[in-house]
């Protein structure tokens, strides 16, 4: 377990949680009302919400820059976030 701090999502209000289970898994949530948009270093993640339905894929080049990162928006709801090939 790691906790991801700010320096690496761009976020001080939400928590990130890393997990290695042979490859990342990450959940993450904001720490407040509002939504968050954090960035998280990989190239390519299938995104869960808490019930188990899968939201989608997020890649890299979806924010139109192919810098390493993916973006998106996280809520109260915790989202789990696995690392794809």
């Amino acid at each position: 377990l790691r906790i991801i701090p700010s320096t690496e999502t761009g976020s001080e209000a939400a928590r990130i949680y890393e997990f290695k289970a042979g490859h990342k898994v990450v959940v993450a949530w904001a720490d407040g009302s509002n939504s968050i948009p954090i960035r998280l270093a990989g190239a390519s993640f299938k995104v869960t919400d808490s019930l188990g339905v899968v939201q989608g894929i997020l890649l890299d080049s979806d924010d139109g820059s192919s810098d390493g990162f993916v973006r998106f928006t996280v809520s109260q709801q915790p989202l789990y976030l696995e690392q794809t090939p």
